[in-house]
């Protein structure tokens, strides 16, 4: 069908099969770019790469344009702040999905070539180094190694399409008043649990 945004205040829910009712698996921030391949009951596709489609709200999408291929990521950029770091990677707005382990977090990008270098991060003392792989069917894997287990994280575009992952620190706990200054909150669970 085309190129399309995902649009929206914040982030566009994505789904491996066309229906909202299935666990969703991406959240695309405002500004990804996708290839648009189908429509289904108000539902579009999106390719992500050779082996894997999205579906989002056919609302959530502004189609429009042809789909170009993405270049490379950019050289990546360190922003530290009191409360967390960011950590811009330029990638035009290319689709993504985020997973964390112990303390990686692993950027997938979907159908994007990867860059020859892998990224020198300095600057904060939260990151311990970063290194692009290709994964198994060709697209680009930003791995993200921490000093310290994964705490919590963001992402979003910028206006630019910029991927800026924001990765929070962790609080400084206070061994004999653990739970001081601490929210806690009850949540009561998610159907069908």
């Amino acid at each position: 069908i085309g190129a399309a945004l995902a649009t929206g205040s914040d982030v566009a829910p994505a789904y491996p099969v066309p229906t909202t009712g299935a666990d969703r698996r991406w959240l695309f921030p405002a500004g990804t770019r996708l290839e648009v391949t189908g429509r289904r009951a108000g539902m579009l596709e999106a390719r992500l790469d050779s082996a894997e489609s999205a579906w989002l709200e056919e609302s959530l999408v502004a189609l429009g344009g042809e789909a170009a291929p993405l270049p490379p990521p950019g050289p990546i950029a360190v922003v530290p702040a009191a409360r967390w770091v960011d950590v811009r990677v330029p990638v035009s707005g290319a689709p993504f999905l985020i997973t964390s382990e112990a303390s990686t977090l692993s950027v997938s990008l979907y159908d994007l070539p990867r860059p020859l270098i892998d990224p020198v991060l300095s600057g904060d003392s939260l990151l311990a180094g970063a290194a692009w792989r290709a994964d198994s069917i060709g697209g680009t894997v930003l791995d993200l190694r921490l000093s310290k287990p994964v705490w919590g994280y963001k992402a979003f575009y910028e206006a630019d399409g910029t991927l800026v992952l924001r990765v929070r620190r962790p609080p400084r706990i206070d061994a004999s008043h653990p739970l001081s200054g601490v929210r806690i909150a009850v949540d009561a669970g998610h159907p069908p649990g």
